[in-house]
Formats: structure tokens, C-alpha cells, sequence
């Protein structure tokens, strides 16, 4: 009997490993590989070393609210770390809703979990590339060799030149689109479908805004290529199109609902000249170019802003993209044209041809002021056109190389290779090396000078305060943030509307004449900084129309705790902006909050302990309007299955080769 099970056991085991696609979790390990050897130097866990780039700590600032997590939970939807506080899930810059910044801020903490981040960054390029390879049924060494250049690409690494990881998640997020927008355009196959809807919703919650405005205006409008048939007839597949957008939305409704509710409240500088913007004719040499004191200067229409333009990936690609245009057969031209057309659109959209002709009807669009990040949008689709040139070469009729093994004899038959395995090895290995040497100079990490550190402390009060260090020096963001410290005046891409920033209880200068060191306000030096403490702007504070009568405070996101006394009544005024989704208590007993720029309730005379807490309704609705999308998507993947449904059959003339191989299979 237990002979029998065993036997049993053993035969299902052996049929669930053939079940398993070895080869191609071989090489999804192989890209992770890849992906981790090139962004090496980011596995150092020293908080006080961060990726390099000026602007990195305005880029990860809202990650921080993660890092609060687990001391004190649900605080996390108010993000009351710089200037006056606003709704933390409404946040553009900062992907802070990505799940791979939520994982990432929880287990390591915001700095240690953006290096973690960005490799799962180059990572995410290249399974989005490798993955695009197999639904155009690229054979294995042109799916690998693009995937290997996707993690290396120039429009990766580029924006770490200024330290905007935002851009670098944006970038590989909508890349992953790519992969299952064509397999549903192809097939028609439900799953597809809920994969592109769950490729989207990452997408749309990556951070940054000017990638996502190049999907939905350069890459997404490019599917209508597939909805009509040879003879102009619109076809089905239109719906399943329609139902990923939707189901998107829905996924993304944890941002997509603060944000709305939010939006009236948005300011944000705009350029209706679009000045920043690179011509058309030149934004595809950026491709080829990695000369770096080319982008340091304001030729071609550029401005000296490195991290705007750059996209290097090198000759091989663009020329294996070209032979691609000759070699492509005939059944698979709408597929060609789709690629065509899309790298066109990006580069439109990119160049801000297509957002000056908006501009004009639609006024919001004249705030997406450096649209030239969007042009990194367009090397995955040069990459798949390599691919296809390449997968296509190797199709040739090559000559062969003959020759004999040793001791076999000149009768035997001599074992022979085709010559373009050695004429291609060498340009596809050199492009690969250009690429990571150019990328490496990017993917590291900076030093944190010790005096940032000695100031920080410096600045830290008993009760919560706000504080301001020296303006436009974004190294002082992730060391203050780390530190607990609110930071009063900080960079942001955008301001609330009608509300100027709270005025800082202690403030940093390096210029002594600005302070009175004979005041018994001054602080002292540290770290380079002249601290002066300015008590007329405390953080919370009972005011009896007569006095400010400061009160000790606790804040962490929208967990706020004050204890105050007073011996006259009054308005207990805390300086964070107030915002719909406040709920304030006295003592445990529910208050009623007033309508006012910054968070006041009353204050009656007398010892109390007040509780402020942020808690809205919009959080609320776009986590239901998640959690329905997470399930439609479970149900319709396990209730569908992947043969495609007869409405969305191409007509003749279109595509007829299967695409079997998937991700999801």
C-alpha cells in the first residue's frame, strides 16, 4: 500500500515538473541577474549613502510615509512632512501608491528601499523588453539581447543623473504595457486584457506625470492601428480595449479618487511655449549620442539639463531596427506599422508638437513643461524592432563553417555552425558593453556629508516644529525626513493652491549677517548652518487674541497629539493644513474642527490633550473601487481561458500567426 503511493506521488510529481516552464523561469533569472550585477553598487545599506542625483530627495519624499507604517498605521494618508502637509495618496512626484515603493518603504526604510528599487527598476525594463520578445515571437538570443539592452538603456539611468527615480519607475512602467497592449490587440484573449488593465494601473501609480502623459497621448492612441479590418470595419476587439481602461482605473482608484477629489487644489507652474522641449528632428539622435558634455551644453535645441534627454542605446540597435523594415513579411506589416507609428507619436508627443496643438482647448496641458522626458518612452518599441531584425537575420540562409573533431577521421561526416553566430556575436556583446558603461556612471551612490547630519540634530526641538534649512539644497530632504524633522519650506513640483507655507519655529542660514548672535534666540552653528530659533512661530499653539501660548505637539502624518494649558480660552491653532477628512477630539470627546487655513478647534481654559487624526472618505472609496477591480480581474482570469473568442478573429490580410507564447501561460 505505501509501495503504491509512493509510486503515485512520484508520478505526480513527475508531471507537475514537466508542467514547468523551465526555460522561461531560466530566463526571467537570467534578467534578474542581469539586472541586480548592473545595479550593484546600489546593495549598500548605509543610510546615509543615496543614489546619486541632486534632485533624489524631492523624488522619494513622499516614500517616507511607509516608514511610518509601523508606528502608527493608518497616519499614512496624510503626508505632514514638508510645507503645511497635504493628502499623501494625491502625491504626483512620488510613486508613493507603486507597490514596489510600498513593499520596498516598508522593509528597508524610504532610502534603503529606493536602491531596492531602482534595480527592480532596470529589472522591470527588462522583463518588460524580454516579454514584448516573446509575444512577437522573437526566438530566444534576440528576446535575451534586448531584454540585457532594456536594463542598460540610457533612459533608465539617465534620469538618475538628476536623482529622479520617479522617472526611472515611470519609464519601466509604461514600458510594461507594452508586451500585453499587443497581445491583446493580436488575440483579442480575455486574459490579455485583465494584464494590460493590471500593467496600466501600475502605470498610472508609478509617480512623476510626464511619463504618463506620453502613454496616454503617445502610445496608447497607436492601438487604434488594430481596431479596423482591411475594409474599414471597426472591430470587436474594441470592447476588450474599452474594459482594460476600465478595470485600470478602478485599480488605480487608491490614487485616482484622493487625486480627483484633490485636483481643484493643484497648482503647478506651466510653460505654454514648451521651451525645454528638444526639436523633432534631433530628439532621435539622443539614441545614438553618449558623449555627456554634449548634454551638458544647449545645442540642438536642448537646454544643458542632462537627465532630459538622454536615451543612449547605440548604432546596432537602430541598424538591426532598419533591416528589420526590409526583412519584416508581409502578413505581419500592421504589426510593423504599429511600432512605427508609436515611436513616431512618442517623439511627437515628446517634441511637444502634439501638446501645442492641445494646449490652446485643453489648459492643464501647458504644466507638463518638460514633456522631453517622454521620448524614453520610444526606445522599448527601437528595441523590439532590433529584436525583430535581429530574430529575422538569423532566418537567413547563413553559409556554413565546416571542420572535424579530432581523431574522426576524413570520412566522417564534419560537423558544422553557421558563420552569423561569429558576425553578430561581436556587435551585439559591443553595443551591450557601450550601453552598461554609459549607464554605470549613473547607478551609484553619493555620500551624505557628516555636517548634514550635525545640523539636523541641531535643529530638533522637545515638541514637534517646523524648521527650514537652506532652500534649493535637496541633500538635506532624506536626512531630515529620516530624522522625523518638518521641513517648512521645500521643494515641490507643485504648491497648494491659496496657502502659503507655515513660517519655520527654528531656521538654518549660512550667512551670519542674517542672524543676531548676541539674541538668546541664536542657536549656535552646526554643520556649516547659523541655527536662530524664532518663537513667535510655534508648530501648535493656543491663541487668546491677547498671546500665542505654545503647547507641546506630536505629529506623524495624520496622527497628530497636543497637550496644551491655559489659563484664558481661546483657539487651539495647529499650523497643518487643514483639509477635508480632519476629525479633532478634546479629551477623547469628538470636536467640532473650524473652517480655517490651518487646523483649530477651541480651546477652553485649562489642562486638555487633544487628538487630531486624518481619516477621509475619498481613501476610503478608491480602496472599494481597488478591491472590486482586484476581484473582476481574479474572476474573469480563472473563468476565461486563452483560446481566443471567435468575435476577435483578424480578417484576412491581417495578422494570422499564433502568438501561444505568453507570460500567463
Amino acid at each position: 500500500m505505501a509501495h503504491t503511493t509512493l509510486q503515485l506521488f512520484s508520478q505526480r510529481s513527475r508531471r507537475l515538473m514537466r508542467g514547468v516552464p523551465w526555460l522561461t523561469l531560466l530566463e526571467i533569472a537570467l534578467i534578474a541577474a542581469w539586472a541586480l550585477w548592473v545595479g550593484r553598487n546600489l546593495l549598500n545599506f548605509d543610510r546615509t549613502l543615496v543614489p546619486t542625483g541632486r534632485e533624489f530627495g524631492m523624488s522619494i519624499q513622499s516614500h517616507f510615509v511607509w516608514q511610518w507604517f509601523s508606528r502608527c498605521n493608518l497616519c499614512v494618508f496624510w503626508d505632514g512632512a514638508i510645507n503645511g502637509g497635504a493628502p499623501a495618496f494625491t502625491e504626483l512626484q512620488g510613486a508613493v501608491l507603486h507597490p514596489v515603493v510600498v513593499v520596498t518603504s516598508l522593509l528597508f526604510g524610504a532610502i534603503n528601499g529606493a536602491k531596492i528599487t531602482l534595480i527592480i527598476t532596470l529589472f522591470m525594463a527588462g522583463f518588460a523588453q524580454w516579454w514584448l520578445g516573446r509575444v512577437m515571437q522573437l526566438s530566444l538570443l534576440p528576446r535575451l539581447w534586448i531584454a540585457a539592452m532594456a536594463v542598460v538603456a540610457g533612459n533608465l539611468s539617465g534620469r538618475m543623473e538628476a536623482g529622479l527615480l520617479a522617472e526611472s519607475l515611470s519609464t519601466a512602467a509604461c514600458a510594461l504595457t507594452l508586451a500585453p497592449g499587443l497581445k491583446l490587440a493580436l488575440t483579442g484573449e480575455r486574459r490579455a486584457t485583465i494584464l494590460f488593465a493590471v500593467t496600466l494601473a501600475l502605470a498610472l501609480t508609478a509617480g512623476q506625470g510626464y511619463l504618463q502623459a506620453g502613454l496616454l497621448f503617445g502610445l496608447l492612441p497607436v492601438y487604434v492601428v488594430f481596431l479596423f479590418d482591411n475594409h474599414g470595419h471597426v472591430r470587436p476587439i474594441w470592447k476588450e480595449f474599452l474594459l482594460a481602461g476600465v478595470l485600470a482605473l478602478m485599480l488605480a482608484g487608491l490614487l485616482l479618487v484622493p487625486l480627483g477629489h484633490f485636483w481643484p487644489n493643484f497648482v503647478k507652474g506651466s510653460d505654454a511655449d514648451f521651451s525645454s522641449a528638444q526639436a523633432l528632428e534631433y530628439a532621435p539622435l539622443n539614441l545614438i549620442i553618449r558623449d555627456f558634455s554634449f548634454y551638458m551644453n544647449d545645442s540642438l535645441a536642448k537646454w544643458a539639463t542632462p537627465h532630459m534627454y538622454m536615451n543612449f542605446i547605440g548604432w546596432v540597435p537602430i541598424i538591426l531596427a532598419v533591416i528589420a523594415l526590409r526583412l519584416v513579411p508581409r502578413q505581419k506589416m500592421r504589426q510593423l506599422i504599429y511600432f512605427l507609428a508609436a515611436i513616431v507619436w512618442v517623439l511627437l508627443t515628446s517634441s511637444a508638437v502634439t501638446f501645442r496643438v492641445l494646449a490652446p482647448q485643453v489648459g492643464f496641458i501647458s504644466s507638463i513643461r518638460y514633456a522631453s522626458v517622454i521620448a524614453g518612452l520610444a526606445v522599448p518599441l527601437v528595441l523590439a524592432l532590433a529584436g525583430w531584425g535581429l530574430h529575422l537575420l538569423l532566418q537567413l540562409n547563413w553559409p556554413r563553417i565546416a571542420f572535424w573533431l579530432p581523431g574522426s577521421g576524413s570520412s566522417q561526416t564534419p560537423r558544422s555552425f553557421r558563420i552569423h553566430y561569429l558576425v553578430l556575436a561581436i556587435p551585439l556583446l559591443w553595443s551591450i558593453e557601450a550601453a552598461y558603461t554609459f549607464s554605470s556612471s549613473w547607478l551609484k551612490l553619493d555620500q551624505i556629508n557628516q555636517d548634514v547630519y550635525t545640523a539636523i540634530q541641531a535643529v530638533k526641538q522637545p515638541s514637534t516644529q517646523w524648521v527650514e534649512l537652506i532652500y534649493g539644497e535637496q541633500f538635506w530632504t532624506p536626512a531630515a525626513l529620516d530624522a522625523d524633522v518638518k521641513l517648512a519650506k521645500s521643494i515641490r513640483p507643485w504648491d497648494w493652491q491659496g496657502r502659503d507655507l507655515p513660517e519655520p519655529y527654528v531656521k538654518g542660514t549660512r550667512d551670519i549677517n542674517e542672524v543676531d548672535t548676541s539674541s538668546p534666540n541664536y542657536l549656535g552653528e552646526a554643520g556649516g548652518l547659523y541655527l536662530v530659533k524664532q518663537p513667535e512661530n510655534p508648530y501648535a499653539y493656543i491663541n487668546t487674541g491677547q498671546q500665542k501660548i505654545p503647547c507641546q505637539a506630536t505629529a506623524l502624518g495624520g496622527n497628530i497629539d497636543v497637550e496644551c494649558s491655559s489659563e484664558t480660552a481661546g483657539k487651539l491653532i495647529v499650523t497643518e493644513n487643514s483639509w477635508e477628512g480632519w476629525q479633532a477630539s478634546r479629551n477623547g470627546t469628538s470636536i467640532l474642527l473650524e473652517d480655517n487655513r490651518w487646523l483649530t478647534v477651541d480651546a477652553p481654559a485649562g489642562t486638555y490633550r487633544y487628538e487630531f487624526r486624518y481619516r477621509p472618505g475619498d481613501v476610503t472609496l478608491g480602496f472599494l473601487l481597488m478591491l472590486i477591480g482586484i476581484v473582476l480581474c481574479v474572476w474573469w482570469w480563472f473563468r476565461s481561458s486563452n483560446i481566443r473568442p471567435a468575435a476577435a478573429e483578424p480578417p484576412p490580410g491581417l495578422e494570422t500567426t499564433p502568438t501561444s507564447e505568453s507570460v500567463s501561460e
